[in-house]
């Protein structure tokens, strides 16, 4: 028979689970201490984020405060159209692709006298068949002025005084469909519409359509009737075809480039 162990040897064994139990509680305590650290440092990393980010904010604010030419200033309508210019190389034409310059400029060139404030009076009149009503609502579609922006508008409302046989209405949308403002580019329409209006007169469409001919948009590329279409321009006065013609005797043989008005 085996012997029956002893109260010292009972002792013994409860010593020992004893010991295991404090050192698998001493283990759990000091992960749980481990985790708590660890997300504690997670939030205080969350928190300093949080300090540092609204520090930037602040700054930022008062650098803006203290610099008012910082904000966004409104649009002054300008007098002065800024017609399309060429460049003096041809990667950088036809890098480009379109007439330099600008649709808002010509746009605002063409009516200086729209105004947000008389946006009602304009639609009343534009749905009565006002040519200029038409062109001024056009005008304020066309750059978000006191109306969201918005080209579709824009379009319908030049096309309108355009069908009506208005010249500047018609290099509008002759520059939309050139430069693709919310319609596909289609430089043939584009042209169609310049050649309506410079049949007028229109002397920025003239200079857009000399503008074609240079890069071939719409039609076979020819630098003479480019600079045909730049010297009918600038004979009216256009300065920016006047710089375009006077460009062309770097791509011309020079027998053609004496044609610049104003240089005999």
């Amino acid at each position: 028979m085996a012997p029956k162990p002893t109260s010292k040897t009972k002792t013994r064994k409860k010593s020992k689970t004893l010991k295991v139990k404090k050192t698998a509680a001493v283990k759990e305590s000091i992960v749980v201490k481990t985790d708590e650290k660890k997300r504690s440092n997670s939030v205080l990393i969350a928190v300093v984020f949080l300090i540092v980010l609204a520090v930037i904010i602040l700054l930022l604010r008062n650098c803006r405060g203290n610099n008012p030419s910082a904000l966004p200033q409104p649009t002054a309508v300008p007098q002065v159209v800024s017609q399309p210019t060429i460049s003096n190389t041809m990667a950088q034409k036809k890098k480009t692709g379109t007439p330099n310059g600008g649709i808002k400029s010509a746009f605002k060139a063409h009516i200086t006298t729209a105004s947000a404030q008389n946006l009602n009076d304009y639609q009343k009149a534009a749905a009565q068949g006002d040519v200029q009503a038409a062109k001024n609502l056009a005008n304020l579609y066309m750059n978000g002025q006191g109306v969201p922006k918005d080209y579709h508008e824009a379009l319908k409302w030049s096309l309108m005084a355009a069908n009506k046989g208005d010249a500047e209405a018609q290099c509008c949308v002759g520059l939309i469909y050139d430069m693709a403002l919310g319609v596909p580019q289609d430089y043939k329409e584009a042209m169609s519409w310049y050649l309506k209006s410079a049949n007028q007169g229109n002397a920025v469409a003239e200079n857009c359509i000399g503008f074609c001919y240079e890069n071939g948009h719409g039609v076979s590329q020819s630098y003479d009737d480019a600079a045909s279409w730049f010297e009918k321009s600038a004979l009216q006065g256009n300065a920016n075809a006047v710089q375009n013609l006077e460009s062309m005797k770097d791509l011309m043989p020079s027998s053609s480039s004496d044609t610049t008005p104003g240089t005999n």
